[in-house]
């Protein structure tokens, strides 16, 4: 065999190995048969096979003419049994706990998907967790916070008229509403100022003071009047001390209930007392 013709067919063999690399392969409607023509696919079928069941509890089996008659598997999400708590299960499935209750009336209880455990946020404030939160009192709270304050009306009056007041209710169907009380600091002995002057105790200011009916409606102080005897004007009481102040309100002339009410400075009740 001559050296000539040893080199011809090399060259053929390389250009054929050279198309073949340059084929470009077509996937046949069955999805996995890939051929250089078409017309060599192998021919589909219009039937699925009897049974497409994986065995696999979480996923949804099944085959139509859009799988090409093929079977297809699709997860199940949430899928009850699969061991993971999976959203819109909790609760009343296996996968999940029975419960985050965690029998504490002072925690948010929950479950959360994101870390597959349940969760108990604290309620801040919240009466019973034996701590006195910022924003209880002893009148929200009396189990966990001592009282600091106690009030205790001594009279009250009704006016349709104040000497030197500037409305005369005689015509109308409200009334004056004047209350006299006792503030007796028990508890308060924090430093406080007043008129550049710095003092431990109870800050007492009149316009703190409301006056509160049955429907839990409140009604205002009107305005500070030196015309009555016993009108107090903002003070420090020191703890342990006691006064005496008034206060006035205007209230309609029906009224039949009413609770004198004490805030401190922050806007927490203190204490109240029944006028009538």
């Amino acid at each position: 065999m001559n050296r000539r013709w040893i080199l011809g067919l090399l060259f053929l063999g390389l250009l054929a190995l050279t198309a073949c690399k340059n084929e470009q392969y077509l996937l046949c409607p069955d999805g996995v048969t890939q051929v250089v023509d078409l017309a060599a696919c192998p021919p589909v079928t219009s039937t699925c096979p009897l049974d497409c069941d994986d065995s696999i509890l979480c996923t949804s089996d099944f085959c139509n003419a859009e799988t090409q008659y093929l079977c297809a598997h699709r997860d199940l999400i949430p899928c009850h049994g699969n061991g993971k708590c999976e959203q819109g299960e909790f609760p009343g499935s296996d996968d999940c706990p029975k419960s985050c209750n965690d029998n504490n009336a002072c925690t948010t209880d929950g479950f959360r998907y994101e870390t597959n455990s349940c969760y108990h946020d604290e309620i801040l404030p919240c009466c019973g967790n034996g701590k006195c939160d910022a924003g209880e009192t002893f009148v929200a709270c009396s189990q966990d916070c001592v009282q600091s304050v106690d009030i205790n009306v001594i009279k009250f009056e009704k006016r349709q008229r104040i000497e030197g007041a500037g409305a005369d209710l005689s015509r109308t169907d409200f009334t004056y509403l004047i209350v006299r009380f006792t503030i007796h600091n028990l508890n308060i002995d924090r430093r406080e100022t007043l008129d550049f002057k710095t003092k431990d105790g109870y800050l007492y200011d009149p316009y703190k003071v409301r006056l509160e009916d049955s429907r839990g409606n409140l009604y205002n102080v009107e305005y500070d009047s030196e015309l009555l005897e016993d009108w107090l004007d903002p003070t420090i009481v020191p703890l342990g001390n006691t006064v005496t102040a008034l206060v006035v309100f205007i209230i309609p002339t029906a009224l039949d209930n009413a609770r004198l009410v004490a805030y401190d400075k922050f806007g927490a009740r203190l204490d109240s007392s029944t006028v009538y």
